[in-house]
């Protein structure tokens, strides 16, 4: 029996696109956001095998690797999509393989999904 679990957390950070396409040239610039993380993965019994509460913890702890100004966190020119993987990479090295997806999304209208499926298939391909 498995089941898949998820954890959200929030995190106000700046970013920029480092080559932004000229119909969006603005985006180029230093700009906020409150990225949510939606990180999700497969379990194998239905009592907490990985627990909730030391799991979001260890994300919290992960998103403290950003360096901070003014209590804002700075990406860089991460998009959402790099800022998954990144996060993707760390959780497969710290909880194994299992079958994760980390969500990364700039507001609630956009952001991106990095699966370990994939991920795995890329580096396969390499």
């Amino acid at each position: 029996m498995s089941a898949n679990i998820f954890i959200k957390e929030k995190i106000t950070a700046m970013h920029k696109w480092s080559d932004p396409d000229p119909r969006v040239d603005f985006l180029g610039n230093d700009h906020v956001h409150d990225f949510s993380y939606t990180v999700s993965c497969s379990v194998g019994h239905d009592d907490r095998e990985i627990e909730f509460y030391i799991l979001r913890n260890s994300v919290k702890k992960y998103l403290t690797k950003y360096s901070k100004v003014d209590n804002i966190a700075q990406f860089g020119g991460r998009s959402c999509e790099m800022l998954a993987r990144e996060m993707l990479g760390w959780l497969i090295k710290d909880y194994g393989r299992r079958d994760w997806c980390v969500t990364v999304a700039e507001n609630p209208h956009q952001g991106a999904s990095v699966h370990e499926r994939d991920l795995m298939k890329e580096q396969e391909e390499e």
